[in-house]
C-alpha cells in the first residue's frame, strides 16, 4: 500500500523524534536511522548515508543540508505552505506479522526485501514524477527535474500500537534543473502515478520474498497485492486496531467508508514513545495466540515450494485483456499496463522486469500476437497531455463495425452534446425527451452515475448494457467514450433498441476517434420544444423523508431553493447540496436571487460530510438538507442518511407504457428506490442493482408505504401530469394535503 500526505515546515520533528539523534530523553521507541534517497541527493548535493536532524530540517526550510545555504530563492520560499510530501510504503499485515513474529532469521530478509521494494519503487516514481514548472517565452509547462531529494524512514509498528513495517518517504517539495535551478516539485505527476508506484512495490516485495524466503502468497484475483499464503487471514483484524478505530468513527459519526481519510486525521493518536518495539513482541506473540496465530504457523509460512511461474505469454495476455477492460476510452497508457502487468505476476517481479515486460510488449506486438486481435497497437492520436494511449486490433475492428453501422443507419445514431456550462439545458432536453414518448431508457457507467441521472432528468437509467431490455424505444448512452468491446458489440445489435443517442461534451468527439466518427456520419438530436416547467409537479411524504417532483431538470434549482428559503424564514439551519457541479452553479445563482439564502449555503457531498462531523455532540438545532437529486447524491451510508432531516427535489419519473395501469404507483416505487427512506431499507434492504431486482423492491415498496400509511399525495399528480404518460390515472395509496408535507 501507498499514501500520499503533505508536510508544512514544522513537519520533520516527527520522524526525528524515534530516530537515536533526534529523540527527546526518556523515549524508548527507537526506530532505524533515516537514510538519503534520490538523484537530487546523491548527484547533485552529495548526500549519502545516514540522515542528521539537522540536514532534514533544513530540506524542510528549503535549504542545503550539509552546507545550510538557501536552495530556493526567496520568492519561492515566500508563502510556502508544503515542505515536503510523505509517501509511506506499507507491507500487507501478514508480512507484517512475519517480520515482527516470524522465525528470528526470517527477519533480516522481510526487511531486505521491503528495502528493495521501496527503492526501486522511488526510482521508479522519480523518473516518472520529478517535475517542476518551467517558464518560457512558450509560457508556463511542466518540465522534467533531475530526479528528488528524499529522506527515508523506517517504521516497524502503528499508532495503536501493532506490527506495521512501513516507511516514510519524505519528498522534498524542490527539486534541481540545469536551466531553472531549484524550483518547486509539481506534484501533480506524483499523485497521478501513485497506484502504478503501489503497484510495482508490492510486486517487487512479493518476488523478493518469493525468491529468497519461499513465501508463497494467495490469489491477486486482479489485484497487485496479495496475503501470505499459509497464514489465515483472519488473523490480520486482530493486529489492525487502528483500522478498527477508524471504522467504529465512521460508524459514530454515520460516514461511510469515503470518509475514512478525513476520520483518520482527526482521530490520529500521537506515537507512544515511552515502549521500545522489542517490548512489544511478547504482548503481539499472546495476541496471537489468543487470534490463532501459533509460532509453527508462521515458520510454516516460509520455506514452501514455489507453485513455478506461468507461461509468459498468457500472462502478459492477461496484463493487455486487463488493462482495456478497466481504462477509459477503449484504450490504456503505458502506466495502466504496468499496474496490470502486477496484477498477473503471482508470484511477483522486479520493477525493472515488469518495466521491461511492458515496454517489449509495446514496442512488439508479435510477443503476444497471435493474428487473434489482441496485438498492441498505438491509437493514432495521442491524449492531451501527450501521453501515448495503445489499444489492441480487436478493439479498432469492434470500432469499425460500430462505425460501419452508423454509416448504414445513421437515422438509428444520433448524439446529444453539450458544453461545460450547457449541461443543465441539456439535461432538461434529455427530461422532455423521456416525456415525449414511452420506451426512453438511458445507460450511465456507474451506479452512482446512473442514479444521479435518473433523479436529475426522471428518465429511467440502468449502470450496465446488459440490463437493456430488447426492444427499447431509444436509448441515451452516458459518457460513451467509457464504453468497453463488449459493448460496442452489444450496441450493433438491431433488436436491442430502435434508436441509440449519445449523451456527451463535445470535447470527447474531438480526442475520442470512434466518436468523432460517430458525429460526423450521425445527426445531433434536434432540441424538444420547452416545456412547462415553473411549478411543482407533486410533493410526496415517504415516511420521514420529503419529496418534492419537478416537471423537468430546470425547474429542480428554483423549487430547491424555494424550500430552503423556507426552512431558513422557520429558522431552522439549512443547507442545499448536490453533487453535479453544473447544479451546484444554478443552485448559487439562485441562492443569490433569494433573501435570506446565500451561496455558502451550497454544499458538495464532502463538504457536507465534513459540516455533519463538526456539527456532531452540538446541542444546536439539527441541520436541514435540501438535495437536487437522490440519496446516492449525498455519498453517506445509510445510517447517516437516516438520521438526516433531508427533503429531495426530483424530476418527475418518466413512467413506460408497462406502467399505465399503475402509474402513481410507479412513480412513488422509482421515488422510493432513490430517496431511500430509512423504513423501507431497514424491511426491504437497499435497492437492488439489476432492473428486475429494482422493480420487485419498488413494488414491494409501494405496498409497504400503502400498509403503514405512511404516503401522502399532493397536488397535480393525480393525472399524469408531468408523469410523461398523458391520460394515466392515478390509483392513490392514501390522499393528503400540502399540509401533511408541513407547508
Amino acid at each position: 500500500m501507498l499514501s500520499l500526505s503533505k508536510l508544512g515546515p514544522a513537519g520533520a520533528q516527527y520522524y526525528l523524534a524515534t530516530v537515536a539523534a533526534g529523540a527527546s530523553p526518556g523515549a524508548r521507541l527507537i526506530e532505524p536511522d533515516g537514510f538519503w534517497l534520490g538523484r537530487a541527493a546523491s548527484e547533485h548535493l552529495g548526500l549519502d548515508g545516514t540522515v542528521s536532524p539537522a540536514g532534514l530540517r533544513a530540506v524542510f526550510n528549503g535549504c542545503d543540508p550539509a552546507s545550510g545555504g538557501l536552495l530556493l530563492d526567496e520568492r519561492s520560499r515566500r508563502g510556502r505552505r508544503i515542505a515536503a510530501y510523505d509517501c509511506t510504503f506499507s507491507c500487507p499485515k501478514t508480512v507484517s506479522l512475519l517480520f515482527a513474529l516470524g522465525p528470528e532469521e526470517v527477519r533480516p530478509v522481510v526487511r531486505q526485501a521491503h528495502d528493495s521494494a521501496v527503492a526501486a519503487a522511488v526510482s521508479y516514481l522519480e523518473r516518472q514524477a520529478a517535475r517542476l514548472v518551467g517558464t518560457s517565452a512558450a509560457g508556463r509547462r511542466s518540465v522534467a527535474a533531475d530526479g528528488f531529494l528524499a529522506a527515508a524512514f523506517v517504521h516497524r509498528s502503528s499508532r495503536a500500537p501493532d506490527p506495521h513495517l512501513h516507511t516514510h518517504v519524505v519528498v522534498a517539495n524542490m527539486v534541481p534543473s540545469l536551466d531553472w535551478g531549484w524550483r518547486a516539485l509539481d506534484a501533480r505527476r506524483l499523485y497521478a502515478e501513485l497506484t502504478t508506484t503501489a503497484a510495482l512495490y508490492e510486486t517487487h516485495l512479493r518476488h523478493e520474498l518469493t525468491r529468497c524466503a519461499e513465501v508463497r502468497f494467495r490469489g491477486l484475483e486482479g489485484r497487485a497485492w496479495a496475503d501470505v499464503a499459509g497464514l489465515d487471514p483472519a488473523v490480520a483484524p486482530a493486529f489492525s486496531r487502528r483500522s478498527r478505530e477508524i471504522r467504529r468513527a465512521l460508524a459514530e459519526s454515520r460516514l461511510d467508508e469515503r470518509a475514512a481519510r478525513m476520520v483518520a486525521d482527526v482521530t490520529r493518536p500521537p506515537k507512544d514513545l515511552a515502549v521500545a518495539f522489542e517490548e512489544r513482541l511478547a504482548e503481539w506473540r499472546e495476541r496471537g495466540y489468543r487470534a490463532g496465530l501459533s509460532a509453527g504457523s508462521l515458520a510454516a509460512a516460509v520455506g514452501r515450494r514455489s507453485l513455478g511461474s506461468s507461461p509468459e505469454g498468457p500472462a502478459l495476455e492477461q496484463a493487455v485483456a486487463l488493462a482495456l477492460s478497466r481504462a477509459a476510452e477503449r484504450s490504456f497508457t503505458r502506466s495502466d499496463l504496468v499496474r496490470a502487468r502486477c496484477a498477473t505476476a503471482q508470484e511477483g517481479r522486479l520493477v525493472h522486469e515488469v518495466e521491461r515486460d511492458v515496454d517489449e510488449l509495446i514496442a512488439n506486438s508479435a510477443a503476444i500476437g497471435r493474428g487473434d486481435g489482441s496485438d498492441i497497437v498505438a491509437r493514432a492520436r495521442p491524449s492531451r497531455d501527450g501521453t501515448v494511449r495503445y489499444t489492441t486490433r480487436a478493439m479498432l475492428r469492434a470500432e469499425h463495425r460500430l462505425l460501419e453501422a452508423v454509416a448504414a443507419r445513421p437515422g438509428r445514431f444520433g448524439f446529444i452534446s453539450y458544453e461545460a456550462s450547457g449541461r443543465l439545458a441539456a439535461l432538461e432536453q434529455v427530461s422532455r425527451l423521456g416525456r415525449a414518448g414511452p420506451g426512453v431508457l438511458a445507460v450511465a457507467p456507474a451506479r452512482a452515475a446512473a442514479r444521479e441521472l435518473e433523479a436529475l432528468t426522471g428518465v429511467e437509467t440502468v449502470e450496465r448494457l446488459e440490463f437493456v431490455p430488447r426492444g427499447t424505444a431509444t436509448l441515451l448512452v452516458v459518457n460513451p467514450h467509457g464504453l468497453r468491446i463488449g459493448e460496442l458489440e452489444r450496441l450493433l445489435d438491431p433488436a436491442l433498441a430502435g434508436r441509440v443517442l449519445l449523451f456527451t461534451p463535445p470535447r470527447a468527439f474531438v480526442r475520442d476517434d470512434l466518436l468523432g466518427g460517430v458525429a460526423a456520419l450521425a445527426p445531433e438530436q434536434v432540441p424538444l420544444p420547452p416545456g412547462p416547467h415553473d411549478e411543482v409537479a407533486g410533493r410526496l411524504c415517504l415516511g420521514d423523508v420529503r419529496v418534492l417532483l419537478a416537471r423537468g431538470t430546470a425547474a429542480l434549482a428554483p423549487l430547491a431553493v424555494g424550500e430552503a428559503g423556507e426552512m431558513s424564514s422557520r429558522r431552522h439551519p439549512v443547507v442545499l447540496v448536490s453533487g453535479d457541479v453544473a447544479v451546484r452553479a444554478e443552485l448559487r445563482r439562485a441562492c443569490a436571487k433569494h433573501p435570506g439564502l446565500t451561496s455558502s449555503a451550497v454544499l458538495d457531498p464532502m463538504r457536507l460530510g465534513r459540516r455533519l462531523g463538526e456539527d456532531r455532540g452540538t446541542m444546536g438545532e439539527p441541520l436541514h438538507v435540501v438535495v437536487v437529486g437522490g440519496a446516492a447524491e449525498l455519498r453517506l451510508g445509510q445510517g447517516r442518511l437516516d438520521a438526516l432531516a433531508r427533503t429531495h427535489v426530483l424530476a418527475t419519473p418518466c413512467v413506460t407504457e408497462r406502467d399505465a395501469g399503475a402509474a402513481y404507483e410507479a412513480v412513488v416505487g422509482r421515488v422510493a428506490g432513490l430517496v431511500r427512506p430509512s423504513r423501507l431499507v431497514r424491511e426491504l434492504g437497499v435497492p437492488s442493482r439489476d432492473p428486475a431486482g429494482r422493480d420487485a423492491w419498488q413494488k414491494r415498496a409501494v405496498l409497504t408505504l400503502a400498509r403503514g400509511r405512511g404516503l401522502a399525495e399532493g397536488r397535480d399528480l393525480g393525472r399524469g401530469h408531468g408523469l410523461g404518460l398523458a391520460g394515466t390515472e392515478s390509483r392513490g395509496l392514501g390522499h393528503g394535503s400540502d399540509r401533511s408535507l408541513g407547508r
